[in-house]
């Protein structure tokens, strides 16, 4: 696993300690993509492009994806080091990496029906609508707007 050391459990003393810390680290990813009905996980190092996917639940996003991502429920989650270009749509909508502004004429917008969050490390370069927000990233290059 490549993301970093949850900063709330206790630091492994001994192999079998690292190994029980590894796999509650994995029950919580998977609770967590359970909890977001994720359906489907672009790894990373993998690229999607010119993709027009319908799916009935999430999406985790951990390489770099281009193209058109509705997911009738749950949430989109824009993993950090992913890169996300063209237009998504979803519950909620979870963003870590970057956003890139797509080049058709509708460039790249993300459309949360519920609830759209951008950690202070997320780069965004497209136009973000949702119900309710929170941001706490400063590199937002596009129009924010809220859903009545």
């Amino acid at each position: 696993m490549n993301e970093p050391y949850p900063h709330n459990l206790p630091q492994p003393q001994n192999e079998q300690q690292s190994r029980a810390v590894s796999k509650a680290v994995a029950s919580i990813v998977a609770l967590d993509l359970k909890e977001k009905e994720i359906v489907f996980v672009l790894p990373q190092e993998a690229t999607c492009t010119g993709a027009n996917l319908s799916l009935p639940g999430g999406a985790y996003i951990q390489g770099d994806f281009s193209g058109t991502l509705i997911c009738a429920k749950g949430a989109i989650i824009i993993a950090r080091g992913a890169t996300f270009s063209g237009y998504a749509e979803a519950d909620e909508i979870y963003i870590a990496g970057e956003i890139v502004r797509g080049k058709g004429p509708k460039g790249t917008s993300l459309l949360a029906r519920l609830f759209l969050a951008a950690s202070e490390d997320a780069v965004i370069n497209g136009d973000l609508t949702s119900r309710m927000f929170n941001i706490n990233s400063s590199n937002i290059h596009g129009q924010v707007r809220t859903l009545a």
